[in-house]
């Protein structure tokens, strides 16, 4: 008698053994023992590869038909029954084509053997994939079925081939631990045939699908290393056998979320000056990681002295609270964080708000702090040489060709109209952020800006800082907060001088030495003058008084004078060029 148990087939007393042994020639068996009166027959492990895939469709609800056209990998249809199932089958094709890879993937060696045409649509059959198109659209159906007629038999001959060569997918993918930047998974070897498993490829992705790691290897354990903190991933693992071709679908995706951080508070200025009676922004910048979390919570502190403690702004009750405002605001989002910007805006300022302040944010995943102190201005900056937009750009090596905005000795760039140049004509890209700075001098008002929750990728239209404007679409953006930079701007100017007019030399036929008056300017503490000899390095001197005396001059030479009108709170622009010559010693 012959029992078959765990594809082993038992032959007692010698019965069937001329025919086994007929059938071990031709390669039906692919072994016999003979242990006393039996043989043991062990069937061959390729007999048992081939899936009921006729039963996977039946299971999925496909009608009979397609079970009988497509779901048999031993009889692909034939030229004119690919007509029929593209025509009968359309609704069922993501359930066939599930069991027919199943699991593994044959993408390869179908695109090795694809042939007859461009458009290989049909080839979604190779990894159990959707239908890419929609069948029910005439041209998307004809190339389908030129694609089935000219490859179903190649294709079925490679399921028939990766059913023996390709693994199963691993399972049971699992978390064992992660971090903050780091996460630890282990999966189980495929159920199906394990021993054709020579490595494993294990793919990293964020939620948008951007790849973020992939690595390769022997041991169903992996180590993952560099992530972001407060980030979701998904994780999905492919058993790869001997070659390339020998591979299984993904497995299941196992989602990682890595542990938060707290925030990470950074001050715009650790220092900034005040005068008294005007208004005077400080900000923090707090960096989010991950995007899990909603807007952080922020308080502002202020104190007088380090040995102090800290007391919370705006001063609940105290009369002057009024002058005192907060705001915190999304300044930027990246792919693995959100930035946020918080103001405290101290209007009418005093000597006692002189002080040292203290922006602490936090959320469920900690606290972060940074420290800034205002103080008052009492120093006067003076400029190494007079603005000159023009010489700025070409020492910023501006093209050529975006030179003609950079003009003149004073601040006069027209930011208007570079921007509606730049975003039509789209000739000065790179440029921008150069001619900005230039433009904008030492002047910086960014923080006024950020006040008027200008995001970060426009501040270079505030500060001069190189915030690299990449795209037209962050051109475009910036241009709806035109009108709160060109408000900063005009507001940094209000506490600073005019410019000086009036300027004029006083002395007749001037030799070595040259006396230069121009008309006092309201505000002005003190006058800064710059002249220079046939345009050579600038040299300068200062006065408290609307009259300065030029001494040293060469004899016989041009000499050019512009003079700047300053205060605590900044300097003027540069006054009109004044031009003489010194004449021969007397």
């Amino acid at each position: 008698m012959a029992n078959i148990r765990n594809n082993i087939i038992i032959i007692r007393h010698g019965h069937f053994c001329l025919s086994a042994l007929i059938r071990i020639l031709f390669g039906y068996l692919a072994a016999a023992m003979v242990f006393c009166d039996c043989f043991i027959f062990a069937l061959p492990a390729n007999s048992t590869h081939i899936p009921d895939t006729i039963q996977c469709c039946r299971s999925k609800g496909v009608s009979e038909l397609c079970v009988k056209k497509l779901c048999n990998v031993h009889k692909p249809p034939d030229e004119f029954e690919v007509f029929e199932v593209t025509n009968e089958c359309p609704q069922s094709l993501a359930d066939i084509a599930q069991c027919l890879a199943d699991e593994r993937d044959h993408m390869l060696c179908c695109k090795l053997q694809a042939k007859g045409v461009d458009d290989l649509t049909c080839l979604h059959l190779c990894n159990g994939s959707p239908a890419p198109n929609d069948l029910s659209r005439w041209e998307d159906y004809k190339s389908y079925v030129a694609c089935l007629s000219f490859n179903i038999r190649n294709m079925y001959q490679c399921f028939i081939t990766g059913y023996k060569q390709n693994p199963d997918p691993p399972v049971d993918l699992v978390v064992i631990h992660a971090g903050k930047r780091k996460a630890e998974v282990m999966w189980k070897p495929p159920i199906k045939m394990p021993h054709l498993v020579h490595q494993y490829r294990v793919t990293v992705k964020d939620l948008a699908g951007e790849l973020q790691s992939e690595r390769v290897v022997v041991e169903n354990l992996l180590k993952i290393e560099h992530l972001h903190p407060n980030t979701d991933y998904v994780v999905s693992v492919v058993a790869e056998g001997t070659n390339s071709a020998s591979v299984s679908l993904p497995s299941n995706i196992l989602r990682i979320t890595t542990d938060g951080l707290a925030p990470e508070v950074h001050v715009y200025k650790e220092e900034t000056a005040a005068i008294e009676g005007t208004t005077q922004t400080l900000v923090c910048k707090i960096n989010i990681h991950g995007k899990r979390l909603g807007k952080p919570l922020v308080t502002w502190f202020r104190r007088w002295n380090s040995a102090d403690r800290y007391e919370p702004i705006p001063l609940q009750g105290a009369y002057d609270a009024h002058r005192f405002q907060t705001d915190t605001f999304l300044s930027a989002e990246g792919p693995f964080g959100i930035s946020y910007a918080s103001t405290l805006t101290i209007a009418n300022i005093r000597s006692t708000d002189n002080a040292q302040y203290k922006c602490l944010a936090w959320t469920a995943h900690g606290e972060g702090f940074a420290e800034m102190r205002l103080r008052a201005s009492h120093t006067v900056h003076i400029p190494d040489s007079p603005p000159n937009v023009t010489e700025c750009c070409l020492r910023e090596k501006v093209e050529e060709k975006c030179l003609s905005t950079c003009h003149g000795q004073t601040v006069n760039l027209d930011l208007n109209s570079l921007f509606a140049f730049e975003y039509q004509m789209q000739h000065c890209s790179m440029e921008l952020p150069k001619m900005l700075r230039c433009g904008l001098g030492n002047s910086n008002h960014g923080a006024c800006c950020l006040k008027h929750r200008v995001p970060e990728h426009c501040l270079s239209l505030c500060d001069g800082q190189l915030h690299m404007l990449n795209t037209f679409e962050m051109y475009s953006s910036c241009m709806s907060y035109f009108g709160s930079v060109m408000d900063c701007y005009m507001e940094s100017k209000a506490s600073v001088p005019s410019p000086p007019d009036g300027l004029k030399l006083i002395s007749s036929n001037p030799t070595s030495s040259a006396i230069v008056q121009w008309n006092e300017v309201a505000g002005a503490k003190l006058y800064i003058v710059y002249y220079r000899q046939d345009h050579l390095r600038w040299d300068k001197i200062t006065s408290t008084t609307n009259v300065i005396a030029l001494n040293r001059l060469k004899y016989q030479s041009h000499y050019e004078v512009i003079v700047l009108a300053a205060n605590v709170a900044g300097h003027s622009d540069a006054s009109r060029l004044l031009s003489f010559d010194t004449y021969a010693k007397k």
